[in-house]
């Protein structure tokens, strides 16, 4: 999505979208965040949106760079976090990061890496290698498109080919190119494999993916279909590093 489109979600944002930090029933962001906290280190947040990490990230690290395309985004975010003293906000684009290479100790993206101009992503990718230190982690999570491909498998199960093709909507829908189409908004979403593809394309090591867990009631109420007695639907949690191989 481009600003203009993020500028209206920042209007009713927990209505449009479903968030990993609000909605999700088991996420690893969080103990992971426990694990590398120290005062010693600067973290930056690509895509910001509302600012709702920020006092958690700002209690765990010595400074915090939020940014966000969106200045509605930016401003929300500004005001919700304005008692707190070691944050930056900036409106950026995440494809242009030159200010910040080699700044940051750790980099994470909820959700933000979602541009569904593919060449636009690989330099998003790279950019987000280059505003790391040596040894630096990048913490992401990523819009699972296998999700979709489930939820036909378990819809076939129940009801006719005509059904699931109407789920399935080409229009919506671009499997080949992880492209989904909410509402004539565009947004990338991932295959595992294109996870580490893209990763070590852009230079990451020691790349370890798991899922964040969501309720189907939740992605019912986000638009989707749910069934209640399968496993979970999920996106994806990465966390790796630059240059380095524990």
């Amino acid at each position: 999505m481009e600003k203009e489109e993020w500028n209206k979600v920042s209007r009713s944002y927990y209505e449009d979208i479903l968030s990993p930090l609000k909605n999700s029933k088991k996420n690893p962001l969080f103990s992971d965040l426990k694990n590398l906290k120290s005062k010693r280190k600067n973290i930056i947040d690509l895509g910001c949106g509302l600012g709702e990490l920020e006092p958690l990230i700002s209690k765990y690290f010595k400074h915090v760079v939020a940014l966000d395309i969106s200045p509605e985004m930016i401003n929300k975010a500004k005001l919700k976090n304005k008692n707190l003293s070691n944050i930056n906000f900036y409106v950026n684009d995440i494809s242009d990061l030159k200010r910040f290479h080699s700044k940051f100790d750790i980099a994470l993206s909820i959700n933000s890496h979602i541009s569904p101009d593919l060449k636009k992503l690989d330099k998003i990718f790279k950019e987000t290698y280059n505003i790391l230190k040596k040894k630096g982690v990048f913490i992401a999570i990523f819009p699972a498109m296998e999700v979709y491909l489930y939820q036909a498998m378990l819809l076939a199960q129940k009801k006719s080919r005509k059904e699931v093709a109407r789920f399935i909507n080409d229009k919506e829908h671009d499997f080949l190119l992880g492209i989904i189409d909410f509402e004539k908004v565009k947004q990338k979403c991932y295959y595992q494999f294109e996870i580490s593809y893209r990763l070590k394309k852009a230079g990451f090591k020691n790349i370890k993916i798991s899922k964040v867990l969501y309720s189907w009631n939740e992605f019912e109420e986000a638009g989707q279909l749910k069934f209640l007695k399968e496993d979970l639907p999920w996106d994806w949690y990465v966390i790796c590093e630059k240059n380095y191989i524990i």
